[in-house]
């Protein structure tokens, strides 16, 4: 999948039920990095009490000594809005397809996370 995300879905079993119909209509998107981390993904037969079926996962080999936390408060947003508009100066303007499209997205993605950080 594009932008570096995976679907993590497996199998066909509907995890929308109604009493006329039955659907595989939530997903769960991951990126490709903690997509190796999810094992187990199934709908369960558990009652919900809700249309939707609970979906279930294990999550493993995720170091949890270190984590990384932005505080947005205390974000330079001027500074984030200087460097975001850097790294977008190289952007095309010119998008003529489907790949085009999703390669701008990319691009685009790539800059806010590069000016944030």
């Amino acid at each position: 999948m594009a932008n570096w995300l995976d679907i993590m879905n497996r199998g066909n079993k509907p995890n929308f039920v109604t009493s006329n119909r039955q659907e595989v209509i939530d997903i769960t998107i991951v990126t490709v990095y903690v997509g190796n981390c999810i094992k187990d993904w199934h709908v369960t037969e558990e009652v919900s009490c809700s249309d939707h079926r609970y979906i279930r996962f294990t999550v493993t080999g995720i170091d949890r000594s270190v984590e990384v936390y932005c505080n947005p408060r205390r974000t330079d947003w001027e500074s984030f809005r200087t460097d975001l508009l850097g790294c977008l100066s190289d952007m095309t303007d010119k998008i003529s397809n489907s790949a085009d499209l999703e390669n701008a997205a990319k691009q685009f993605q790539d800059a806010i996370v590069l000016a944030y950080n």
